[in-house]
């Protein structure tokens, strides 16, 4: 797979540690290590009601992100928009050229001291039995609480792949074509909400049966030993008032 056909798509919004870059930069280290000819889109939200108080901050941030990376476009969303209309907007004008995506929040750095499988998960996504590859944020794989969602297990090529009905917005590949279907399906154009406070019902419905969803859990060390986690979720918003905005 080359990694130039897989478009990684940020969103990022204000946030307590703006206007320092530092947790965006991670990120796109991180995924840029995995995928290094993959281009950026940033989907910089506009400022909600709760956290105005952070607009001059989030505009230096802004500023500071302009030609920050090579082969990035910063899209600006005057208007607080959220994901869903977002990711719609920049897929619908052709900002998002690639036919893959990897759809990494602004604050969740894939890690890069562990094997991940790419080459793999790829040709799953290729071979149209996966709409969308998970990769797993738990040091078990999948989390015990999260289990009654499975139903269906692969190995392939070492990694295992769980089928679930478990939608999360933390990192995870899809294609562009699934994420308009998607988004036409199960969303208002104008509405401005999380994808996965939508997906995440919709999934655990009939109404998402469509829909192929699947977990990647990395293979075990040579030891025999587990560390599943694929990434780690700084939190960026700890404590802020728009939290799940």
């Amino acid at each position: 797979m080359n990694s130039a056909d897989c478009t990684i798509l940020i969103p990022t919004s204000p946030i307590p540690s703006h206007p320092t870059t530092t947790l965006i930069d991670e990120v796109v280290a991180a995924a840029r290590f995995w995928l290094p000819e993959a281009p950026i889109v940033i989907m910089a939200d506009g400022v909600w009601e709760g956290v105005k108080h952070r607009r001059r901050d989030y505009e230096d941030y802004l500023a500071r992100l302009k030609n920050r990376y090579p082969n990035m476009t910063l899209t600006g969303f005057v208007e607080h928009s959220s994901q869903a209309k977002m990711t719609r907007m920049v897929i619908d004008a052709r900002i998002v050229k690639t036919r893959y995506i990897l759809f990494n929040e602004h604050d969740i750095p894939l890690r890069t001291d562990i094997k991940i499988d790419w080459d793999t998960m790829f040709e799953f996504l290729q071979s149209v039995r996966a709409d969308v590859i998970r990769l797993s944020g738990f040091h078990e794989g999948i989390h015990p609480e999260h289990k009654h969602l499975l139903h269906g297990v692969q190995t392939i090529n070492g990694s295992t792949f769980y089928q679930t009905r478990q939608w999360s917005q933390w990192p995870h590949l899809s294609s562009k074509d699934f994420y308009l279907q998607m988004l036409a399906k199960h969303f208002d154009p104008h509405e401005i909400k999380m994808i996965e406070e939508r997906m995440h019902g919709v999934c655990q419905n009939p109404e998402g049966a469509w829909i192929h969803l699947w977990e990647y859990v990395p293979a075990p060390r040579a030891d025999g030993s587990l560390d599943g986690r694929c990434f780690i979720h700084r939190e960026g918003r700890a404590g802020d008032s728009c939290h799940w905005q």
